[in-house]
């Protein structure tokens, strides 16, 4: 590889290999903190609204994994 334009070595790939998948966790995670904030006012707002509603909009809306639209499933439809 030339010098100064990539990695030199496939350590160095591996460290930012690493370091893209710690930030798309981190963008991950704030989509849920910012999808729970989302149906937790929208919860106080209207105690009574419909709960799988408010996860299936917020899903789309912060672009949630499936498996984070089911961590949502599990905190807010187990708990009601």
């Amino acid at each position: 590889m030339v010098a100064g334009i990539g990695p030199e070595n496939s350590w160095e790939m591996e460290g930012q290999a690493t370091a893209m998948g710690r930030h798309e966790r981190a963008l991950q995670d704030m989509k849920l903190q910012r999808a729970i904030r989302w149906i937790s006012d929208r919860l106080q707002d209207e105690a009574t609204a419909d709960r799988g509603a408010l996860i299936d909009t917020a899903s789309r809306q912060f672009g949630l994994s499936p498996r984070q639209e089911e961590f949502l499933h599990h905190m807010y439809l187990r708990a009601a």
